[in-house]
C-alpha cells in the first residue's frame, strides 16, 4: 500500500516536494528532546510513555537533555516541561526543528519533525509506518511497528485491545538511546502486561474516612475483605461511586 502522501498526490495531481513551513520563535532550552503523547485517535496513543520516560530520565539529565511535552493534550509528565496548548503551529515547527529528538505516536508532529530531518522514534499500532510514516525523514529515524499478533493494521480509531501497547517499553527505550547515541541498553525484559496495567486504580480499606478530592476522579475499590468499619463504609458510599470487594 502506498503512503498517504503518494495517494493524495495521485488524487490531487500535485507533485510531492519539500516545503519550508513558516516558523515563529519560541524560547527553548539549549539541549532538549520533544514528546507528543496524543494523536487525535485513542488507538494510536501508547499507554506506556511514562514508563519509557521514567527509565531514561536520569540518563537524559546526565547527558544534559530537557524534555518538552508538545501537543494540544496529553498525559501528565511531572518531570517534563509542558507546552500543552501553549504553542501554535509555527512555534511548534521551530521547536521540532531545533530538537535533538522527537518521540511520539503516529501524529502530525512526526511528519513535521521528518520534514526538518529531526531524529525520530515513533510508534505504530493500528496504522503502519509504510502507510502513515513520515515521507521525509533523516537516516536517524526509527519507526517501531507493533507485531499485532500477526494481524494487519486495523486503521481503526478504537481497538478493544490496543495493538500499539504490544510494543515493549525496553524496545522503545533502546531506540531512544540509539537515536541519541547514548551508549546504553535496557536491562529489563517485559514478560507480560495485563489489560489493566495502564489504568490507575485506588484501593481503600474502609477503616478511616477519605477525602474525595484525593481520588482525582478515579472510582476506587473498597477492600472490605481486609477490614470493614460499617460507619466508615456508609460514609464513603455517600461521597462517591466505587466497587466493593468482600469475603
Amino acid at each position: 500500500m502506498p503512503s498517504l502522501l503518494k495517494t493524495y498526490s495521485l488524487n490531487s495531481g500535485f507533485k510531492i516536494r519539500k516545503c519550508k513551513p513558516l516558523e515563529s520563535f519560541y524560547p527553548v532550552p539549549e539541549k532538549y528532546i520533544t514528546i507528543q503523547t496524543s494523536s487525535g485517535m485513542s488507538s494510536k496513543n501508547y499507554d506506556y510513555w511514562l514508563d519509557v520516560l521514567k527509565y531514561i530520565k536520569e540518563d537524559l539529565e546526565n547527558a544534559g537533555y530537557k524534555i518538552l511535552h508538545i501537543g494540544t493534550e496529553g498525559i501528565n509528565i511531572p518531570f517534563a516541561e509542558s507546552l500543552i496548548g501553549k504553542t501554535n503551529l509555527h512555534q511548534t515547527s521551530f521547536i521540532l526543528r531545533n530538537s535533538s529528538l522527537h518521540i511520539g505516536n503516529d501524529s502530525f508532529a512526526v511528519h513535521l519533525a521528518g520534514l526538518h530531518e529531526t531524529p525520530i522514534v515513533s510508534l505504530y499500532g493500528p496504522t503502519s509506518p509504510e502507510n502513515h510514516g513520515p515521507y521525509f525523514k533523516s537516516k536517524n529515524t526509527h519507526l517501531i511497528s507493533s507485531h499485532r499478533n500477526g494481524k494487519n493494521p486495523s486503521f481503526s480509531s478504537q481497538e478493544s485491545e490496543k495493538t500499539i501497547n504490544m510494543i515493549k517499553v525496553e524496545d522503545v527505550v533502546n531506540k531512544i538511546y540509539e537515536a541519541l547515541k547514548i551508549d546504553k541498553k535496557s536491562d529489563e525484559e517485559t514478560i507480560f502486561v495485563g489489560k489493566f496495567y495502564p489504568k490507575q486504580t485506588i484501593e481503600i480499606v474502609p477503616n478511616l474516612d477519605v477525602d474525595p478530592n484525593l481520588l482525582n476522579g478515579i472510582e476506587p475499590i473498597i477492600r472490605c475483605d481486609y477490614e470493614c468499619n460499617d460507619n466508615v463504609l456508609f460514609n464513603l458510599l455517600k461521597k462517591f461511586k466505587c466497587s466493593i470487594v468482600t469475603s
